[in-house]
C-alpha cells in the first residue's frame, strides 16, 4: 500500500493514494477543499482586518475587551466640578436671601467673578501643558508679598521674635507702598503653597529650571521661617511630606517629616513667645463665639460679610478680640453659605479625591511632578485653614472694612482639573498613535497572508497537475 501523501498548505485535507481509481476523486476532493479553505481564510482575514470593531462585537472576547475599555474611560473621565461649585454658589445666595442683614459690597461680589476667571485660566494653562507658568506666577507673587508684611506699615499684631526682628528693622527703611499690609499668617500660607510647587519643580525638572526652582524653594522656606507663623510652618512641613511621598516613596516622606519636626521644635525654642498659648486661646474664643452665633441660623448661615457686621467681641483669658473672621475656613464657609455650602464643599472634596487618585498613577514625568506640587499645595491650604480664614481677604482702610474672596483655592482647583484634562489628552493621543500602528500592522499582515494564500494555491495546482499526469 502506498504511503499517504500530504498536500502542502495549512488547513487542507490529506490525500490517500489507496488505488489508481480513487486518485482522481481524491485529487478532486483535495482541490475543492483547498479552494474552499483558501476562500474562507481570505474572507475571514479580510473581514477581520477591515472591520476590527465588527469582529469584536461577534467574538465572545469582544465583551471582555469592551468592558475593559469602559473601565478605562471611567478612569479617564473629565473632571466635572460644575455641580459642587453651583451648590457652593447656591449656598452663598440662599444665605443672603434667607437671613436679614447688609448685602456684600460690589468688590466682594466682583471677587466671585474674578475667582471663577482665575479657575478657568489655571485650568486652561494646565490643560495645555503650561502648568509651570501658573506655578511660577504663584511663587513670584508669594515672594514679592513678603516685604509687605515687614514694611514700614506692618499690621498692628505683628509677631516680633529673634527670628524676624532684623526683617522688621530692614523693612522700616523700605518705601511706603499704597497697599494694605498683609498679615504674616496669610503670607505664611501663601509661602507654604509656593514651597510645595517650587519643591516639586526642583525634584522633577531638569537643567537650569531645576536650579531656578530650587532657589525659589529655598527663598520660600526661609521667608516662611521669618513669618513666625506656627500654622504656616505646619502647612509647609505637610506640603513637603506630600511632595516627597509622591516623588520618592515612603522613605523620603519619613525623612522629610523627621527633618521638619525637629526643625519646628528648634524654632519654637529659639523664640519663647511662640510657645505662648495666647493665640490659640484667642482663636478658641473666636470659634466658640462663631458657633454660638451660627446656632441661631444653623441651616442657612448668615451670608457673606455678615459675620463681622454682627459686632461680636470674643473674650478669652488673654484679652478680647473682635469677631471679624472666625480664623477657620470651615466655620467661615458655614457662616457664608450655610449647610448647603458645606455640602457643596463635601461634594467638591469627593470629586477632587477621584482626580487625585487618577493622577497619582500617572507615569508621565511632567504630569507627575505637577500633580505632586498641587497635592502638596492643597494639603498646605487645608492645614492652614484649620487656624486661619484663608478663603477671604479682609483689610481695613480707615473705618471701612473690605472683603474679597481669595482666588487661590480656585486656582489650585483649576490646576487639578487641567492636569486631569492634560492626562486625558495625552492618553487619547497615545491611543490614536497605537491605533495607527495597529492598522499599519494589519495591512502588513494582510499582504503577508495574501502572499501565503497565493503560494498555497500555486502548490495545490502543481500537486493537481502532478497527480493527473
Amino acid at each position: 500500500m502506498a504511503k499517504p501523501s500530504p498536500v502542502a498548505g495549512p488547513g487542507l485535507l490529506t490525500a490517500t493514494a489507496a488505488s489508481p481509481r480513487q486518485r482522481p476523486a481524491s485529487v478532486h476532493t483535495v482541490l475543492s477543499a483547498a479552494r474552499a479553505q483558501t476562500l474562507a481564510d481570505s474572507r475571514i482575514t479580510q473581514q477581520h482586518l477591515q472591520s476590527e470593531p465588527a469582529s469584536l462585537w461577534l467574538a465572545p472576547r469582544g465583551i471582555v475587551v469592551r468592558a475593559h475599555n469602559a473601565l478605562a474611560r471611567q478612569s479617564l473621565a473629565l473632571p466635572d466640578y460644575r455641580g459642587p461649585l453651583i451648590m457652593l454658589l447656591g449656598g452663598l445666595l440662599a444665605a443672603l436671601l434667607a437671613t436679614p442683614g447688609p448685602w456684600p459690597s460690589l468688590l466682594t461680589l466682583a471677587s466671585l467673578v474674578l475667582a471663577y476667571g482665575v479657575y478657568r485660566l489655571a485650568r486652561a494653562l494646565a490643560e495645555r501643558g503650561r502648568f509651570a507658568w501658573g506655578a511660577a506666577v504663584i511663587i513670584a507673587f508669594a515672594l514679592i508679598a513678603v516685604p509687605l508684611a515687614f514694611g514700614p506699615d506692618p499690621v498692628i499684631h505683628r509677631k516680633v521674635t529673634p527670628l524676624n526682628a532684623w526683617a522688621y528693622d530692614l523693612g522700616a527703611h523700605l518705601p511706603a507702598i499704597v497697599l494694605p499690609a498683609p498679615n504674616p499668617n496669610a503670607i505664611a500660607g501663601l509661602l507654604a503653597i509656593a514651597l510645595s510647587l517650587a519643591s516639586a519643580m526642583a525634584l522633577y525638572r531638569h537643567g537650569w529650571r531645576r536650579w531656578l526652582a530650587a532657589g525659589a524653594a529655598v527663598l520660600a522656606g526661609a521667608s516662611l521661617i521669618i513669618t513666625a507663623s506656627r500654622t504656616g510652618w505646619l502647612a509647609g512641613a505637610a506640603a513637603l511630606c506630600v511632595v516627597a511621598a509622591s516623588g520618592h516613596g515612603r522613605r523620603w516622606a519619613l525623612l522629610a517629616l523627621g527633618i521638619a519636626g525637629p526643625a519646628i521644635a528648634v524654632l519654637m525654642f529659639v523664640a519663647p513667645t511662640l510657645r505662648s498659648p495666647a493665640d490659640l486661646a484667642i482663636r478658641n474664643s473666636l470659634w466658640e463665639a462663631t458657633i454660638n452665633l451660627l446656632s441661631r441660623h444653623p441651616v442657612t448661615g448668615l451670608g457673606i460679610s455678615r459675620l463681622r457686621a454682627a459686632g461680636i467681641i470674643a473674650q478669652s483669658a488673654y484679652g478680647r478680640a473682635a469677631l471679624i473672621t472666625p480664623h477657620n475656613a470651615l466655620l467661615q464657609l458655614w457662616a457664608d453659605g450655610g449647610v448647603l455650602g458645606v455640602a457643596g464643599l463635601a461634594w467638591l472634596l469627593a470629586r477632587m479625591g477621584k482626580t487625585v487618585l487618577a493622577l497619582s498613577s500617572e507615569r508621565h514625568p511632567a504630569i507627575a511632578w505637577a500633580a505632586a506640587g498641587v497635592n502638596g499645595a492643597l494639603i498646605a491650604f487645608a492645614v492652614q485653614g484649620l487656624c486661619e480664614t484663608n478663603t477671604m481677604f479682609v483689610w481695613q482702610s480707615g473705618a471701612v472694612f473690605h472683603e474679597m474672596l481669595s482666588p487661590l483655592p480656585l486656582a489650585l482647583l483649576g490646576f487639578l482639573a487641567g492636569l486631569q484634562r492634560w492626562r486625558i489628552r495625552l492618553a487619547e493621543e497615545e491611543k490614536q498613535r497605537s491605533l495607527r500602528e495597529r492598522r499599519s500592522a494589519y495591512r502588513s499582515a494582510s499582504k503577508t497572508k495574501q502572499a501565503e494564500l497565493a503560494r498555497v494555491a500555486i502548490v495545490a495546482r502543481s500537486e493537481s497537475r502532478g497527480l493527473h499526469s
